[in-house]
């Protein structure tokens, strides 16, 4: 026996409302977690010693852009290179500083823009950044660095990414700054702190009564 039509429309636009949820959440998530710059505000030059603009591919063909800055010539770690995975907001230009900091442990340092930031092409995306770290590892491997002398190092949104590049790929070291254990707990708690904001009423003055 055939069931009512009735059952048939209603199961059919609870699997809508699903998808359409599922979607929405997906696009909040989206639009919390990631927050590309397209705009580069330095070159590479501004820290006064060699660099190499690298162009290279994503597996998927996506074009991904980075800065290879290599260490000095008379350093003791040269064989070493740390893989950085930058947060979620700016672009590798934003992290010049840090590249500073790094190479003066005498190692050599690897900047890269997922797709979507700085000068990579295509749209920013959880498993899209997780292809773009793979490629940058697999960058560094034809420069010539063995997997176990490439240190990844995941700033923030960049933790997530480089926890799991860790796992698909063979590497010397992970180092974590201010990061999150995944890239779906960032969604979770940038949508409680704007939950928070947006409970907060506005400070009002309280009012002067005139004098006299």
């Amino acid at each position: 026996m055939k069931p009512p039509r009735n059952w048939v429309y209603r199961i059919v636009a609870l699997l809508a409302a699903f998808i359409l949820l599922f979607v929405m959440l997906r696009w909040f998530e989206h639009s919390q977690v990631y927050h590309p710059d397209t705009n580069l505000i330095a070159t590479g030059q501004e820290l006064d010693r060699p660099f190499e603009d690298a162009r290279f591919k994503a597996s998927d063909g996506t074009q991904l852009h980075g800065w290879f800055f290599p260490c000095d010539q008379d350093s003791a770690q040269t064989r070493l290179v740390a893989l950085v995975c930058h947060g979620n907001a700016g672009n590798i230009s934003h992290r010049l500083s840090l590249c500073r900091a790094l190479l003066a442990t005498g190692i050599n340092v690897f900047l890269f823009d997922y797709r979507g930031y700085g000068l990579s092409g295509g749209t920013p995306g959880e498993e899209g950044t997780y292809l773009d770290g793979q490629a940058a590892h697999h960058w560094l491997q034809a420069k010539g660095f063995q997997p176990g002398n490439i240190i990844l190092f995941g700033e923030s949104l960049g933790g997530g990414i480089a926890s799991e590049l860790a796992l698909r790929e063979t590497v010397g070291g992970l180092v974590l700054q201010s990061t999150f254990s995944c890239i779906p707990d960032v969604g979770a708690v940038l949508r409680q702190i704007k939950s928070v904001v947006e409970k907060v009423e506005p400070f009002e003055e309280p009012k002067r009564k005139p004098k006299g």
